[in-house]
């Protein structure tokens, strides 16, 4: 045997077809060709939103379609239009996306130092904490939700 370092993306194609037919075997139903269809790899989201030709909030992350789910990355509002309601605007929109593409959920992770009162008032639930990460005395929270269709 041989530790092989190869292509990313040719590896993780390989992978998922893979995956995908023991899934199929395994649960004893056959996947459609959407939900087969991998080729798109970068499945990035970006949202941004704009008041008077100024961006006054931006969101980006990933979605997953192997899973379903979809991964808020990032979040930030102007300092001059905090507290107006412009995160929940953009994890609106997000989710909304999210839904679009047939996700199930929504993950974010935040810290202690960040918003994880935010996350709370829109729906997420709590799933996990790490102490002292990423660095001494902060707080790491991983949060879901599930989306509705």
């Amino acid at each position: 045997m041989k530790i092989k370092y190869v292509n990313y993306l040719e590896n993780k194609k390989m992978a998922v077809k893979q995956l995908d037919e023991y899934y199929a075997e395994k649960c004893g139903f056959e996947l459609t060709e959407q939900e087969t269809n991998h080729d798109d790899y970068d499945n990035t989201v970006s949202i941004a939103l704009e008041d008077n030709d100024s961006i006054i909030g931006r969101i980006f992350g990933t979605l997953d379609k192997m899973t379903a789910s979809i991964r808020i990355e990032g979040l930030v509002v102007d300092k001059s239009t905090r507290g107006t309601g412009i995160g929940r605007i953009l994890v609106d929109e997000f989710e909304k996306y999210g839904i679009k593409e047939n996700c199930q959920i929504c993950f974010v992770d935040t810290t202690s130092s960040s918003a994880p009162k935010f996350y709370e008032k829109q729906g997420y639930s709590l799933i996990g904490v790490i102490n002292d990460y990423p660095m001494p005395s902060e707080i790491y929270y991983l949060y879901m939700k599930r989306l509705n269709k």
